[in-house]
C-alpha cells in the first residue's frame, strides 16, 4: 500500500509542476512580447513604455498592460475635420481607428493654436504593438506558437 501511495505522490508532483513550468513559459514568452512593444513604443517622456507591464491576474491568467493613451498612440484619433488615423501601406488603406476627437480644441500645456490643430486634424498612429494587418489572433497564435516550441523542448 505504501509503495501505491508513493507512485500516487510521484504522479501528482509531476502534474504540479508541469503546470508550473508550463506557466513559467508563458510568462517568458509573454515577456518577451513586451519587450518588443516597449521598443516599438512611441518615445517621447518615456512613460508610456515603462507602463507596458506583463500581469498575472490570476494562477492562469495573464494580462499586458500600458497607460490608457498608448491605445490612441497606436491607432491614430480622428480630428473633427479630416481622417488621419487611417494608416495607409502601398496606396491602401489597411489600418483605422475607432477613435476620434469630439472637441474643437484639446486640452494640455501646447499653444492655443497647437492644440486646435490637432483636435481639427487629428494624431496619426504610431502602431507600436498591433501593427498594420495584424489582429489581435494573430499575436494570440504567435505567442501559443513560441509555447509550444519551448514545450517540446521540456
Amino acid at each position: 500500500m505504501s509503495d501505491l501511495n508513493d507512485i500516487i505522490n510521484e504522479l501528482s508532483d509531476i502534474g504540479e509542476d508541469l503546470t508550473d513550468d508550463i506557466n513559467d513559459i508563458v510568462r517568458q514568452v509573454l515577456q518577451q512580447e513586451v519587450n518588443i512593444w516597449r521598443q516599438r513604443a512611441p518615445r517621447d517622456t518615456g512613460a508610456l513604455q515603462q507602463s507596458i507591464q506583463l500581469r498575472l491576474l490570476d494562477p492562469y491568467t495573464w494580462g499586458i498592460e500600458f497607460l490608457d493613451y498608448g491605445l490612441y498612440q497606436n491607432f491614430g484619433v480622428r480630428g473633427t475635420e479630416s481622417d488621419p488615423g487611417a494608416f495607409s501601406a502601398s496606396g491602401s488603406q489597411t489600418f483605422g481607428t475607432p477613435y476620434q476627437f469630439k472637441s474643437k480644441t484639446i486640452g494640455g500645456p501646447l499653444p492655443f493654436a497647437v492644440r486646435q490643430s490637432i483636435a481639427r486634424y487629428g494624431l496619426k498612429p504610431q502602431p507600436w504593438f498591433l501593427l498594420p494587418g495584424e489582429t489581435v489572433d494573430l499575436i494570440a497564435d504567435r505567442v501559443a506558437r513560441a509555447v509550444e516550441q519551448r514545450l517540446q523542448l521540456l
